[in-house]
């Protein structure tokens, strides 16, 4: 009985510290701590910032004009014999435009005003030598000077008319270009009265219309950038010339005066775009997507550390391809461009590449 009961008590040991040794393993695997969670991180690009002076711009529309314009006519009523160009012919200075044939009834004219220029000079003469013989009187020979003296003013009108020219050739003042045309070869023109326009392509200009809330924001002497709707890779640059304080009553525009050099870019008479260059003002330069708005209004975010944070900005100057914001943007750090939406505060961000 004794070694009975020895051999059961040694048993009963040996399955207490079998359990004793499973309950401690399972302690210490309940004791190991959790795994840490990952941070949540986003994949941005970025982009530098630097403080400079911006400059605003301005759009409008507007048509290109000649520099000047040259009306063309004849001094005397005249029959177009031969006209050398057509509307919107190009010419150049001294270029023959047309050639013009003296009217007949002119020429008459002119013939008979020569013939009482003669007859009043013999009898001038004729008077005065016989007042010389005391066979004239006095009233005689004033009479013969003011006779002399009206046909020396018929003559004197009559070669002003063209009379003395039996035909007139007319050539371009200027470089430019066939404006208007409203006689034709063969046609009969008046005295003074323009036929054909020529307008200077020496220099052009371009008549923009505003709105009439932008007019304060302009000033003669700032940069205009053009590029003509039809080739809009073509583009110049002019300068601001007038600013007219008038509105339009058919467009309700008021009108800015550009002059720009001629460069064979632009023709008259056709329509451009136009990029005013307003006042500068000094901003920090930001790529247009940096900056987004919520209802607590516009801000960026900038990335230090591998962390993003939110910067309040005020934009003060849009120029149509970056903004110019204000705000506490530290110009070291550069600004987040795109996946911007995605982040908030301290969020841990990583740079594509």
């Amino acid at each position: 009985m004794n070694k009975r009961n020895a051999y059961l008590a040694a048993s009963l040991a040996t399955v207490v510290a079998g359990a004793a040794a499973l309950g401690g393993a399972a302690g210490r695997v309940h004791a190991q701590p959790a795994q840490e969670a990952v941070q949540p991180s986003a994949q941005v690009v970025l982009a530098p910032v630097q403080m400079k002076q911006m400059h605003a711009t301005l759009a409008a529309y507007g048509d290109v004009l000649p520099g000047s314009l040259q009306s063309v006519s004849s001094p005397s009523s005249a029959r177009i014999a031969r006209l050398n160009v057509m509307q919107g012919q190009s010419v150049k200075r001294g270029e023959v435009l047309a050639m013009l044939e003296g009217d007949p009834a002119v020429q008459l004219a002119y013939a008979q005003a020569g013939t009482a220029l003669r007859q009043a000079n013999a009898d001038m003469e004729r008077i005065i030598a016989m007042q010389k013989l005391q066979l004239a009187t006095q009233s005689q020979v004033d009479a013969a000077a003011k006779a002399k003296a009206d046909a020396e003013s018929g003559m004197a009108a009559q070669r002003e008319l063209g009379g003395a020219k039996g035909g007139l050739v007319i050539r371009a003042a200027d470089d430019g270009v066939v404006m208007a045309l409203t006689a034709f070869q063969g046609d009969r023109v008046q005295p003074g009265t323009p036929f054909m326009q020529i307008g200077s392509t020496g220099n052009l200009k371009v008549v923009l219309g505003i709105d009439p809330t932008d007019l304060s924001k302009v000033r003669k002497g700032m940069t205009v950038g053009l590029a003509a709707l039809a080739t809009p890779d073509l583009s110049v640059a002019g300068k601001v010339a007038e600013v007219q304080n008038i509105v339009d009553p058919k467009t309700q525009l008021a009108n800015v005066l550009v002059r720009v050099p001629a460069a064979g870019q632009l023709v008259p008479g056709s329509r451009v775009r136009a990029e005013i260059e307003l006042d500068g003002k000094n901003a920090f330069e930001v790529p247009r997507q940096a900056v987004l708005k919520d209802a607590n209004g516009s801000y960026v975010f900038q990335v230090g550390g591998h962390a993003a944070h939110r910067i309040a900005v005020r934009p003060v100057v849009d120029n149509g391809r970056t903004l110019g914001v204000s705000g506490s943007i530290d110009p070291a750090l550069p600004v987040v461009v795109q996946g911007n939406y995605e982040l908030a505060e301290g969020m841990h961000v990583r740079e594509a590449r």
